[in-house]
């Protein structure tokens, strides 16, 4: 009997341990997937007048995006409209604005929302 329980423990060890590479090996491939897809957007990636593009199949640009948080934080943001805050782009996570021919519109390019939904530069 002793050794059918020894056993028993021991397929029970195995499985846990099949169980925890299957986890792993899941959680490598994700990430091997995200990473080819970086580097697949890295390729399509078009830096033009200070704001980032990707170039879809057909090489087409698509956004803009904000090139503050990809660089900072390698994230697509899509720039908004900035025409109600005399902007042409808008970034709405670091609020960094463009005027129509790529420059910012303070030395830094960044503003503060007030309260009341105004812009401090």
């Amino acid at each position: 009997m002793g050794v059918t329980i020894e056993a028993q423990e021991k397929i029970m060890e195995l499985r846990e341990a099949a169980m925890e590479l299957q986890e792993e090996n899941l959680k490598l491939r994700e990430r091997v997937q995200q990473l080819e897809t970086e580097m697949n957007r890295s390729k399509n990636l078009l830096f033009e007048a200070e704001m980032y593009w990707l170039l879809n199949e057909k090489q087409e640009k698509e956004g803009p995006f904000c090139s503050v948080c990809y660089d900072k934080d390698n994230k697509f943001i899509r720039l908004h409209d900035g025409t109600h805050f005399g902007w042409k782009w808008r970034c709405p996570v670091c609020i960094k604005g463009w005027i129509e021919h790529g420059r910012s519109t303070s030395p830094t390019g960044y503003g503060r929302i007030r309260r009341d939904r105004s812009i401090n530069l």
